[in-house]
């Protein structure tokens, strides 16, 4: 489980940090940020990268997020750690919606490619404020009642 959830974490940080006019590569699993140079075309036919299997591994990052978070709410928070996670995830949720805003401007001539990532954005968000109202209603209930 350690090595989904630290994956997922990297891959959320990496899409928040693609920036206008760059895109995403696959290399052993991993999501990166492809470097921009006269080989880029070149280096994306010879290993296969696509906008395809970018959308691919983004969806799969944004679902691996959300079903570790609902897993770990689903367990009242055991742990600190538990508690960490899901608000780290959580926050890093929130901050690929930046990097995902920036492909749809890379990929401006092509319609599906941004529905999709509209979606994808939508999720995020809506997970989001599921996991807000779910850690407020915890510290809720969590305080100590006052003696009158």
């Amino acid at each position: 489980m350690d090595e989904v959830v630290d994956r997922t974490m990297a891959n959320l940080k990496l899409i928040s940090m693609i920036n206008k006019s760059e895109k995403l590569c696959v290399r052993k699993g991993q999501l990166n940020i492809e470097q921009i140079d006269r080989l880029q075309p070149f280096r994306r036919w010879y290993n296969k990268d696509s906008r395809d299997m970018s959308l691919i591994h983004i969806r799969n990052t944004i679902n691996d997020a959300i079903k570790i978070t609902k897993g770990l709410l689903a367990n009242n928070l055991q742990h600190d750690l538990s508690t960490w996670t899901v608000n780290t995830l959580n926050d890093e949720m929130k901050k690929c919606e930046i990097g995902l805003q920036n492909l749809k401007t890379t990929y401006a001539e092509d319609p599906s490619y941004i529905a999709n990532l509209d979606v994808m954005i939508d999720r995020c968000k809506a997970h989001s404020q599921e996991i807000d109202k779910s850690m407020d209603f915890r510290k809720t209930q969590s305080k100590p009642l006052k003696n009158n």
